[in-house]
């Protein structure tokens, strides 16, 4: 009964290594949207979250 206990468990890490990667990514580009400008517009906003999942799915 081990092996069905161990087969998901890689998935369940590599899921969770992506989803804290996203987050950090995410807080990171909100952190220097606040710091660069007052009142940032949707369309950069956009385009930073898409350049930081693109960052995370590189690396």
């Amino acid at each position: 009964m081990p092996m069905p206990q161990m087969f998901p468990m890689p998935i369940l890490l590599l899921m969770a290594l992506v989803s804290i990667l996203y987050l950090l990514g995410t807080v990171r580009v909100f952190w220097q949207l606040r710091e660069h400008a007052s009142m940032p517009s949707v369309s950069y906003i956009m385009m930073v979250s898409d350049k930081s999942l693109l960052y995370i799915q590189t690396w």
